[in-house]
């Protein structure tokens, strides 16, 4: 098997192939597969199936471990959106590095596959990165986006009113769109609120970023996604902080 599977394969192999299907291995066999950069690697579970179907017969896998071994496979894919929204957190620290080509066609991708009312597709988006312009965007309200100065990347989130009278929404969704995704690559985002803001000067954050990007008067300007390889880290969402007294079964007040 040394000479069959290398890197960190080998230790995803190893466990799979050594751990017996009960609860008391569950808990080290997903650790191991989330463990890295991002466990999402090897949650293209597809790849997995097909070595595991290959290499069965030379490590001679009972019929019980071999389907141990896809059920595990099927959970993690499963689970990985769960895990991706516990540990998705606004980032308002970036490092320097510059974001590749590759990854800004995939934030892109995200944005432009975001659902619409009605398939209107009222959103526009402005991509930007030169970094005297970011450091103009960063004042573009009183509090709160001064960090846009310092992220390699910026994702103005515009939409048409005209297009459809779900604009806000439909821009939203965009907008967690972009930063589901971006978490997704192992970037950091934070978002930054432009609709009912407003800048030192007075006029709207809506205004102030018209100026700045020559927006066209018709486009609402909703948000500004900062994004970068995240300069900190911080701990994933805390279940047992959730506010299951917020949902109401069948009435409101229900349980």
């Amino acid at each position: 098997m040394e000479h069959i599977v290398s890197g960190q394969w080998r230790d995803v192999f190893r466990t799979l192939v050594c751990s017996k299907a009960d609860n008391h291995n569950n808990t080290s066999l997903n650790n191991l597969f989330r463990s890295g950069p991002q466990y999402k690697e090897a949650a293209r579970g597809v790849v997995c199936v097909v070595f595991f179907a290959n290499i069965c017969f030379f490590l001679s896998i009972t019929s019980n471990k071999i389907i141990f071994v896809l059920k595990k496979v099927t959970e993690l894919i499963m689970n990985s959106f769960s895990d991706l929204i516990k540990q998705r957190r606004s980032m308002r620290k970036f490092t320097d590095k510059e974001l590749t080509q590759d990854e800004v066609v995939l934030l892109l991708k995200a944005a432009l596959m975001s659902p619409s009312s009605k398939r209107s597709n009222c959103w526009q988006f402005v991509v930007v990165d030169d970094k005297e312009t970011l450091d103009k965007l960063s004042r573009c309200k009183e509090a709160g986006a001064s960090f846009l100065k310092d992220a390699p990347l910026a994702i103005v989130v515009l939409a048409d009113p005209l297009a459809s009278d779900v604009w806000i929404e439909d821009a939203s969704v965009a907008s967690i769109m972009i930063q589901l995704q971006a978490e997704d690559m192992g970037l950091g985002s934070c978002w930054v609120q432009l609709r009912e803001r407003f800048a030192v000067s007075g006029i709207s954050s809506n205004e102030y970023v018209h100026d700045v990007l020559d927006i066209p008067l018709q486009l609402q300007a909703l948000s500004i996604i900062a994004i970068g390889h995240k300069g900190m880290e911080r701990k994933p969402f805390n279940e047992d902080n959730l506010q299951w007294e917020k949902i109401h079964l069948n009435k409101y007040g229900g349980k």
